[in-house]
C-alpha cells in the first residue's frame, strides 16, 4: 500500500514538473559563423520566461531578448503560451552547448535542459567581379589580414618606436566595412603614437589607404592602416590585431528573423539582405625589447631614442652682468618626442632659470631653451654635455659644446637672491636640512607640510563667515534691531519626518510580496536618508556603503534590494529576509557620521626622515608616510603632492596623476604642482592642460585659478560691502549706500557666486571622474558578460562624466558614447577621498 502511494506521489509530482517544463530550440536550425541566431525557450504560462542569469559561453556573444504572450479562453479557463527569445552571435565554427540554467516562470524557479547545436563556416556566393566563375567561398578566404613590421626588424628598445602596418584583405565584389584596429600585447604595456594632427577620426592611426592587389588569380582590395607604438617596459612582445569588419550578403525574407538591434538599419541597400559579423585577426613573431643601457656619466640625459640630432646655439656672445641670454637646443630626428626630457643644468658663473620645452605639430622637430644670466664680468665659458641614445647603432650619441661668452661689468647691482625656479650656479649652494640637494627626475622637490596650521580651505570658510556674520553685524547695529531666529535644524526635521514614516513604511513591507519590497526601494531610500540626515536622492547603495562600518548586516541587506530592484527576479526574498529587513529598519535611529576639520599636527620628528627616504631612493617608505598623515587630517595639498611625487618616482605615473590633479584642484595656482601634473600627463601621452589655446579658453583659465572657498571669501566680502554701505547710510549721506561700496559689493557678490556655482558644476563637480586604468571598454549593461558600447577603449587620464552608480558599476558619458564601467577603472576628483593608496 506505500509502494503504491509513493509511486502515485512521485508521478503526480512528475506530470506536474513535466507541465512546466520548458521548450528549447535553436533557431534557424542552421547556424552559420557571423550571422545572428535565437534560442527559444518556449512555456505554458501568462508571463514569458527569463534567465535568472545568462549563461557565459567562451565564444558567444548574447545580443538581447524579446519576448511574446499568447492567451486563450476555453471552458471558462484561460490558458496562454509565453516566449522568450535570447539573440546571440558567434563568429566561430564548431561545436557550442547551452549548459542547464535557471529560468523564472510566473514567479517560480525551475531548470531548463542543455541544448547543443553545430556553427557552420560562412561563406560567399562571388560574382565575375572577382575575378573567378560564380561559387561559394570559405569567408576566411574572402577576408583575411596580415600584420607587418617593416624591415623585419625582430629587437627594439625600451621608448623606441616599431612600425606597423596592418593589411586587411577583401575579395572584389564583397561588400564590407570595417573599423579601425586595435592591437594588443599580453602585457598590455605598449603606447600608440599620436596621430591626432594628421587623423580626427581616430589618434591611433595614420589616415588608411586602399589598393587593388592579385592574390591566387583572385582579385582583392586591401585596406591598409599605419600606426607606431612603443614598448614602455623590457621584456617579449607578441603583438595581435584584430578588425572588425561587417559583410553585407544577399539573403531571403523570413518570418522569423533574430532580434538584433546592434545592426538595426545599419545597412540600407538590399531589401533582402543579411549582415555577418567577423572579426579578422593577425599575429607577429615574438619581439624582443631591450632595455635602454646606463646613461653615460657627466652627461644631460634627454630621454630620446631614435635618430636624433641636437645644434645648440646662443643668443648673445657678449652681455653684461645681470643680462640675460638664451641657450637654445634644436632638436630634429625620429623616433618620438613625447619621452624628451630637459634636464636642469648648471654652469659656473651663471644663474639659470627652469628650462622651457617646445614641441613643434610635426612630432619630430622641437627645441629646449634656457635662460642664463651672469653673475661675474670676465671671459666665462657655457660648457654641457647633451645625451640621446642611438636605437639603430645601439649607443648613446654625445653633443658636448662650449661658447666663450665676454660679461662687462653692470650698471646696477644683482638682486641678492634668485627666484624659487631659478638655479644659481654662480656660488656653493648652503646645506639644507629640510631638503638635501638630490640627483633625482626632473619633478619639483617634496612639500614641507606646514605644521600647527588650519587647513586653508576650512580658514576660507571661516574668513567668509566672519565676513557674512561682520556685514549683519553692521547694518543690525546701525537698525538698532536685533533678531533671534528659534526653531529646529534641518536635521532634527528630517529626523522627525522620518518617525512619522516609519510606521507606514514598515507596514507596507510586512504586507508586501517578493517583487512588492523591490518595488519600495525608494521609498526605504527616502526613509534612510532622513533618519540617517544623508544627502537627499542618495541611493541605497551609497546609503549601504555610508553605514557599513557600523551596521554591515544593514549595508548587507540594502545591498541586495538594490540589486533585486534593478533585476527584479534575480533573488528571491523569503520571508526570514523580510522579517530580518523589518528587524533592521525598526531599530535605525542616527548613525553618527565625524568628519574631521582640521589638522593640528604634521608629526615633524618625521618629516626629516621621509625626506632622506625619498632622497636616498625609498620612495616607497616615504610615501606610506605621507599617506599615514593623509589619513589622519584634512585634504592637505602638500600631503597629495609629496605622495604624487613619490608615485611619480616609482614610475606609476597613473597614480600620480590622481593625487596632483587632486592637489591642484585644491592649489590651483601653486607652479609645483602644475609643473609636476603636466610631466606626468607628458609621461602618459596625455595632451597639455592649464593653458590658453584659444580666446574661449580665458574665463574658465580665470576661473579655476581660484577654489570655489576663495570665490565664496570674495562673495562674502562683497556682502559685508553692501551691508555696510546700507547700515552706515543712518551716519552719512544716503548717497553713500549707493556709491562705490555698493556698487563694488554688487559686482562682487555676482562674480562671486557665480564663478563658484560654475565651478561647482564643472571643475569641482562630483559627477567629474577620470579613467585610471588602460583599455577600459563600455558596456551596455552593468555586467562583464553584456555587449560593448563601442569597440573603441577608454584609456588613463581620460575625461569623463559619471551618470549612475549600481553595484560596483558606474554609468558614465565619454564624448558622445553612454554605457558602464567597473567602479575600479574610475577616480572622481572631487566628493570623496582618492582610492589609489
Amino acid at each position: 500500500m506505500k509502494k503504491n502511494l509513493f509511486r502515485i506521489i512521485f508521478f503526480c509530482t512528475a506530470l506536474s514538473y513535466a507541465a512546466v517544463q520548458p521548450d528549447l530550440e535553436i533557431f534557424p536550425s542552421k547556424v552559420i559563423a557571423g550571422e545572428p541566431a535565437e534560442l527559444v525557450i518556449a512555456v505554458e504560462a501568462n508571463k514569458p520566461p527569463a534567465f535568472v542569469r545568462t549563461p557565459e559561453i567562451e565564444g558567444l556573444v548574447w545580443l538581447g531578448s524579446a519576448s511574446s504572450v499568447q492567451s486563450r479562453y476555453i471552458n471558462g479557463k484561460y490558458s496562454g503560451k509565453a516566449e522568450r527569445r535570447y539573440s546571440f552571435i558567434i563568429e566561430k565554427p564548431g561545436t557550442y552547448t547551452i549548459p542547464q540554467a535557471e529560468i523564472t516562470v510566473s514567479g517560480k524557479k525551475i531548470r531548463t535542459k542543455e541544448i547543443s547545436f553545430t556553427v557552420e563556416k560562412a561563406s560567399l556566393r562571388t560574382d565575375s567581379s572577382s575575378g573567378i566563375k560564380q561559387n561559394e567561398i570559405e569567408l576566411d578566404e574572402a577576408i583575411f589580414s596580415k600584420l607587418l613590421i617593416p624591415g623585419k626588424k625582430e629587437t627594439y628598445y625600451t621608448g623606441e618606436y616599431i612600425p606597423l602596418e596592418i593589411m586587411v584583405y577583401c575579395l572584389a565584389g564583397v561588400k564590407m566595412q570595417l573599423a579601425y584596429p586595435s592591437v594588443a600585447a599580453e602585457n598590455d604595456n605598449i603606447v600608440y603614437r599620436d596621430y591626432k594632427d594628421i587623423n580626427s577620426q581616430n589618434p591611433h592611426f595614420d589616415r588608411p589607404s586602399s589598393f587593388a592587389e592579385r592574390i591566387d588569380g583572385k582579385e582583392y582590395i586591401c585596406y591598409r592602416f599605419k600606426t607606431e607604438i612603443r614598448a614602455i617596459s623590457a621584456g617579449k612582445l607578441d603583438l595581435s590585431v584584430r578588425v572588425p569588419t561587417e559583410i553585407q550578403v544577399p539573403g531571403s525574407p523570413s518570418s522569423r528573423s533574430a532580434v538584433d538591434p546592434f545592426f538595426d538599419d545599419f545597412f540600407s541597400s538590399g531589401f533582402f539582405s543579411k549582415t555577418i559579423r567577423h572579426t579578422v585577426s593577425a599575429k607577429t613573431g615574438e619581439i624582443t625589447i631591450r632595455p635602454l643601457p646606463p646613461v653615460p656619466e657627466n652627461t644631460n640625459w634627454l630621454g630620446l631614442a631614435g635618430t636624433w640630432k641636437i645644434i645648440p646655439s646662443l643668443s648673445e656672445k657678449e652681455t653684461s652682468v645681470g643680462e640675460a641670454i638664451t641657450l637654445r637646443l634644436k632638436i630634429s630626428g625620429s623616433g618620438g618626442l613625447e619621452n624628451l626630457h630637459a634636464p636642469e643644468i648648471k654652469n659656473k658663473g651663471f644663474r639659470i632659470y627652469s628650462p622651457e620645452i617646445i614641441r613643434n605639430p610635426d612630432g619630430r622637430t622641437a627645441e629646449i631653451r634656457y635662460i642664463m644670466i651672469p653673475t661675474k664680468s670676465g671671459l666665462q665659458e657655457i660648457s654641457q654635455n647633451f645625451s640621446t641614445f642611438d636605437s639603430a647603432a645601439g649607443k648613446y650619441v654625445l653633443t658636448k659644446f662650449e661658447f666663450p661668452v665676454k660679461v662687462e661689468e653692470a650698471a646696477t647691482l644683482l638682486p641678492a637672491a634668485a627666484g624659487p625656479n631659478v638655479v644659481d650656479t654662480a656660488r656653493p649652494e648652503p646645506a639644507v636640512q629640510d631638503q638635501p640637494e638630490h640627483d633625482l627626475a626632473g619633478i619639483m622637490y617634496l612639500k614641507k607640510i606646514p605644521e600647527n596650521s588650519i587647513n586653508n580651505r576650512i580658514l576660507n570658510i571661516l574668513i567668509t563667515c566672519f565676513f557674512v556674520l561682520l556685514g549683519f553685524a553692521i547694518l543690525i547695529g546701525c537698525e538698532m534691531a536685533y533678531f533671534l531666529i528659534h526653531g529646529a535644524s534641518p536635521a532634527a526635521k528630517r529626523k522627525n519626518l522620518a518617525r512619522k514614516q516609519k510606521k507606514t513604511l514598515l507596514t507596507r513591507i510586512k504586507e508586501s510580496d517578493s517583487d512588492g519590497i523591490y518595488k519600495l526601494s525608494p521609498e526605504i531610500a527616502d526613509y534612510l536618508n532622513a533618519a540617517l540626515d544623508l544627502p537627499r536622492g542618495s541611493s541605497l547603495d551609497e546609503i549601504a556603503s555610508a553605514v557599513k562600518k557600523e551596521n554591515p548586516a544593514l549595508a548587507k541587506e540594502l545591498t541586495g534590494i538594490s540589486a533585486g530592484a534593478w533585476a527584479p527576479g534575480a533573488a528571491f526574498f523569503s520571508e526570514e529576509r523580510k522579517n530580518n529587513l523589518l528587524k533592521l529598519l525598526s531599530k535605525v535611529v542616527c548613525i553618527a557620521l565625524f568628519f574631521t576639520g582640521f589638522s593640528l599636527s604634521a608629526a615633524p620628528l618625521t618629516q626629516e626622515h621621509a625626506a632622506k627616504s625619498y632622497d636616498s631612493g625609498d620612495f616607497n617608505g616615504a610615501r606610506n608616510f605621507y599617506i599615514s598623515k593623509l589619513n589622519q587630517s584634512s585634504e592637505s595639498p602638500e600631503l597629495l603632492y609629496n605622495i604624487g611625487n613619490c608615485y611619480y618616482q616609482e614610475k606609476k605615473f597613473r597614480k600620480a596623476l590622481i593625487c596632483y590633479e587632486k592637489a591642484h584642484l585644491l592649489a590651483p595656482r601653486d607652479k609645483e604642482i602644475i609643473r609636476n601634473l603636466e610631466l606626468t600627463r607628458r609621461e602618459l601621452n596625455l595632451s597639455e592642460k592649464n593653458s590658453i589655446e584659444k580666446p574661449g579658453d580665458i574665463p574658465s583659465y580665470l576661473r579655476d585659478k581660484m577654489t570655489p572657498e576663495e570665490w565664496m571669501l570674495l562673495a562674502a566680502v562683497g556682502i559685508f560691502l553692501i551691508l555696510g554701505g546700507y547700515g552706515f547710510r543712518r551716519f552719512f549721506s544716503p548717497r553713500f549706500y549707493s556709491g562705490p561700496a555698493t556698487l563694488i559689493g554688487g559686482i562682487l557678490l555676482i562674480l562671486g557666486i557665480s564663478m563658484m556655482i560654475s565651478q561647482l558644476c564643472n571643475t569641482y563637480s562630483s559627477r567629474r571622474a577620470m579613467i585610471i586604468q588602460d583599455h577600459t571598454v563600455l558596456r551596455t549593461l552593468p555586467s562583464e558578460t553584456s555587449p560593448v558600447v563601442s569597440e573603441e577603449k577608454l584609456h588613463t587620464g581620460e575625461e569623463v562624466s559619471i551618470r549612475e552608480n549600481r553595484n560596483n558599476w558606474i554609468r558614465i558619458k565619454a564624448g558622445n558614447a553612454v554605457g558602464w564601467i567597473p567602479a575600479t577603472a574610475i577616480e572622481t576628483f572631487s566628493g570623496k577621498p582618492v582610492n589609489v593608496f
